[in-house]
């Protein structure tokens, strides 16, 4: 057996970490108070936090009077390290040790004036599934003291210090916990933010924010990224900031708030006013936006969010207050006369607890239930420290889960991951999907189906022993699909062989591609099937090579990128003219080559009651013509009824004129006839027809 230096505890329980170490006690010296051993103390009790031990029991049945010490031992396989703890102060009495040793477990045995009575049963305390972290004062007797990192086990009776030596044992004036109890963020004297795994013993501290001043009361974003705080500037005035996790500069959100709190968009936090009107929400961004204003909690102070986003608990009139996120009437829980520092929730959102503050009396720790409406229950004290001591800032955490949302907004399909942090066997998860019933699920949680708005997804994991952690994110779906169109041709008609088709759509979340089709129609025939050149594409035109005589009409549909997709839109049509050779010629007409003529070709005439004649269907039709001083003109009949007339003279010669012809009022579907009403020139170049 090895013997350590012996730690005493000067007011029992009162003292939560190791005084300094004090020589072994020499039992024979003591005066004698009892001719007898005394039996093995009660009620031993070993819990573990993450980072250490909280170890307490009671006086033992027989010789309880006499009992002058303790002696706690530590084994670790063959190796025995023990500990004396002097008697003092009332029941039950106490130890910890900042630091876990794999394998140990622990007996506690009373000792007298005759002597070390057995030793209790050697228990190995159960790894921690959750801890309450605060930043510590201690006074010394010379009137020194310092601040350091502590925790508490889930229902532990002691501080334990959160490591035996380090940067989180020296000047640490506030700590707050991450969402998913992995991570702690601590200040040093104000001026620095540091991160640490909050879970792991002796874990790596990080400096992510140093050169600053007044830093205190941060609050971790819902997925871990950045750190919100509170800052009283070098002019007085409260600010509110946020700085990466991983570090760089930080954005102002703006001042005259303080005690900020994540709302779980992830995108909005609850803030107090600095001079204690009503909490509000405001946009977590540089110079962010109220966005609502929480009526009657005027002179509220250090508000913190439920695990499961429903609840806003907060300080006001030395009770715990709850009130819905969203707003409504608060709900007050009890009234003491000791004033509220700290509101932490507990992982599992259903109890709050809080550090209460009197004078000439040390700072204790309370809890309460919160009902199914918000409402605070009674509060039952966990601990008190001694007066000497304070405590500020309570992060209650534990081994949780991290809802990975991969965006804020997403599409009516979801596929959302999350990750428990220590993965227990018999752990179950369950998730909740706005306010429909909880059900058992595994990562990632898939719905589809979701409607435009926002929306909130809870996942709940529970031990096997029923102890339980939340997280919680909000989001807005997108189910809304973009507004696609054919932006070019603006024409009807094209002499050109090639037509370059450009098309667009609109979204606010962003266009992820675009199916475009099209389909032709002979002159004298019907649409056929569409055709479809682009599929789920990200180009946005396509050249398109003509073929005389067809028209074609294209529409377009575009998707997000949450994949709503958008109906076709209206189509846009327009057609190639067939050459005049595809026009049979009634009378005396003369085929003419010319590279000025459309295709190369015309026909000609100077005779009256010359005919030129097309079988078509369609809705209007379109001639090629020639226009000039000694231009005459045709009429234009409609299955043998006469529609109009088309006047060719011009002051200028215009050769390739695109010209429509009379609209009828119902669609086309026979001859249409040219005839020449006179002895002037009249050219004709092709025929269009148009369908769409």
């Amino acid at each position: 057996m090895r013997i350590v230096p012996l730690v005493a505890l000067t007011t029992g329980l009162v003292l939560a970490a190791p005084v300094p170490a004090l020589g072994a006690t020499d039992h024979a010296a003591v005066s004698r108070q009892s001719s007898a051993l005394p039996s093995v103390p009660q009620d031993v009790t070993v819990r573990a936090t993450f980072t250490g031990v909280d170890l307490t029991w009671r006086l033992p049945v027989d010789e309880a009077d006499s009992v002058s010490s303790f002696t706690v031992s530590r084994t670790v396989g063959s190796q025995t390290d023990t500990f004396q703890v002097f008697r003092s102060g009332p029941e039950p009495f106490g130890w910890t040790a900042p630091e876990l040793v794999p394998g140990a477990t622990y007996s506690v045995a009373a000792a007298t004036a005759d002597g070390l009575g057995p030793a209790s049963a050697p228990i190995q305390p159960a790894p921690a599934r959750e801890a309450i972290s605060t930043a510590q004062y201690r006074r010394n007797s010379d009137g020194s003291g310092r601040w350091f990192l502590s925790q508490a086990a889930r229902d532990g009776l002691q501080l334990v210090p959160f490591a035996p030596d380090g940067i989180t044992q020296s000047g640490i004036t506030d700590v707050a916990a991450s969402v998913d109890g992995s991570q702690l963020a601590f200040t040093q004297g104000g001026a620095s933010i540091w991160t640490t795994p909050a879970n792991k013993p002796n874990g790596v501290a990080v400096k992510i924010l140093d050169n600053s001043s007044g830093i205190k009361m941060m609050a971790w974003s819902p997925d871990g990224s950045r750190i919100a705080y509170e800052r009283r500037t070098v002019t007085g005035d409260n600010c509110l900031e946020i700085v990466a996790a991983t570090g760089g500069t930080p954005i102002r959100v703006g001042c005259g708030m303080v005690g900020p709190a994540w709302l779980p968009d992830g995108q909005t936090l609850v803030v107090q006013d600095a001079v204690g009107r009503p909490l509000r929400r405001v946009q977590a961004k540089a110079a962010g936006a109220t966005l609502l204003t929480y009526t009657g909690t005027d002179r509220a102070s250090v508000p913190v969010v439920s695990p499961d986003g429903r609840w806003i608990a907060y300080s006001i009139d030395k009770a715990v207050a709850v009130i819905p996120v969203g707003g409504g009437t608060p709900l007050l829980g009890e009234a003491r006369g000791t004033s509220l520092r700290s509101v932490a929730w507990s992982p599992d959102a259903t109890r709050v607890a809080a550090i209460r503050s009197a004078q000439f009396a040390g700072d204790s720790v309370w809890v309460a239930a919160i009902g199914a409406d918000g409402k605070p229950g009674p509060e039952t004290r966990q601990f008190i420290r001694p007066e000497d001591e304070s405590i500020f800032r309570l992060g209650w955490h534990g081994q949780g889960v991290k809802i990975e949302l991969p965006a804020t907004t997403l599409g009516p399909s979801i596929s959302v991951p999350f990750r428990i942090v220590a993965p227990q066997p018999g752990q179950t998860a369950s998730c909740q999907l706005d306010n429909t019933p909880a059900a058992a699920c595994v990562s990632p949680y898939k719905k589809t189906g979701l409607t435009a708005g926002s929306h909130t997804l809870r996942v709940k994991v529970t031990d096997a022993d029923g102890r339980a952690a939340m997280a919680t994110r909000s989001f807005t779906v997108d189910a809304t699909a973009p507004v696609a169109k054919i932006i070019n041709p603006t024409f009807a008609l094209t002499k050109a062989g090639t037509a370059t088709v450009t098309y667009g759509a609109t979204d606010p979340s962003g266009v992820a591609s675009y199916d475009l089709r099209y389909r032709t129609a002979h002159y004298n025939g019907t649409f056929g099937a569409y055709a479809n050149p682009r599929i789920g594409s990200k180009l946005t035109s396509l050249t398109l090579n003509l073929a005389a005589g067809y028209e074609y009409c294209f529409s377009v549909r575009a998707r997000d990128s949450f994949g709503n997709l958008s109906g076709w839109s209206a189509e846009r049509c327009f057609a190639r003219p067939v050459d005049d050779r595809s026009l049979t010629a009634v009378g005396v007409w003369n085929r003419q080559t010319s590279s000025q003529f459309y295709l190369g070709t015309a026909t000609a005439t100077n005779r009256p009651g010359a005919a030129l004649t097309r079988t078509v269907k369609g809705k209007q039709v379109y001639v090629v013509a020639t226009r000039c001083p000694g231009c005459g003109s045709v009429q234009v009949f409609y299955g043998g009824k006469l529609a109009g007339i088309l006047y060719l003279y011009r002051p200028q010669t215009e050769r390739q004129v695109l010209l429509a012809l009379p609209v009828s009022a119902t669609a086309i579907n026979g001859t249409v006839k040219l005839v020449t009403r006179n002895s002037q020139l009249v050219q004709i170049d092709g025929l269009a027809v148009r369908k769409g």
